[in-house]
């Protein structure tokens, strides 16, 4: 609804207890009108609990540079782990209406089907130095698991990552992608943690992932099993 009634270039998302640094949406308009438009912008950002002072410096990322093409981003986030926040980017409404807006099927993880999207379809990802956002750390930060408290939850997320999954490998043509594979990886024991069952519905989408845990399951009991002989041997 917000998108429908917004009428700017450009786009900003903001959460309620998110902060913004005074000069942000300046300095990174700054950029993106020097670049071609179909460009994204990115900038530092932190997170805190209950004040802005509890942050004392921003920690370096891996992903804190500018990427010529959104598939080198992807590479490092596969190889070093995270993800810009909503509240780092601001974004030129016409990548936002040619990548499509939010996907109210998805009640798990939208946000990040939908900038991945975002991303997915940008020409370059600019960052921004000069400027920083601050976003408050909850409960669910980092896991998901206690977002999962309904089986179609659980679904919903199964879904954005397919749906990730198709038009990343549709695009790059890399099946072996570090990225994807990093990012089933965590779902696949969210779910098996919480629905178990939905993994063994969604096999076909888990084989990789059903076949590591599948040897690592039989490495771990034969582990068990010599090592339950030695302390035997030795008694």
């Amino acid at each position: 609804m917000g998108l429908s009634l917004a009428k700017g270039d450009f786009i900003q998302f903001l959460d309620s207890d998110d902060i913004l640094a005074p000069n942000k949406i300046d300095e990174q308009l700054q950029l993106l009108t020097k670049n071609d438009k179909d460009s994204v912008v990115v900038c530092k950002w932190e997170l805190f609990n209950h004040e802005i002072t509890e942050v004392k410096n921003f920690k370096e990322k891996a992903d804190y540079c500018t990427f010529e093409n959104p598939k080198d981003y992807f590479d490092i986030i596969g190889k070093f782990g995270g993800f810009y926040p909503p509240e780092c980017f601001l974004l030129p409404r016409k990548l936002i209406d040619f990548s499509g807006h939010w996907n109210e099927n998805i009640t798990l993880n939208d946000d990040g089907e939908f900038f991945f999207r975002i991303l997915y379809n940008s020409k370059k990802i600019i960052f921004c130095d000069s400027t920083h956002v601050y976003h408050r750390k909850s409960k669910s930060d980092g896991d998901n698991l206690s977002l999962l408290d309904s089986s179609i939850k659980a679904n919903h997320l199964i879904n954005s990552w397919k749906i990730i999954e198709a038009l990343y490998n549709a695009k790059f043509d890399d099946e072996n992608s570090s990225y994807i594979s990093k990012k089933k990886h965590a779902v696949y024991y969210e779910i098996k943690r919480a629905y178990p069952t939905l993994i063994a519905k969604n096999k076909f989408f888990f084989k990789q992932q059903i076949k590591a845990d599948n040897i690592i399951t039989r490495f771990t009991k034969l582990y068990s099993r010599v090592l339950k002989k030695l302390i035997t041997i030795c008694e």
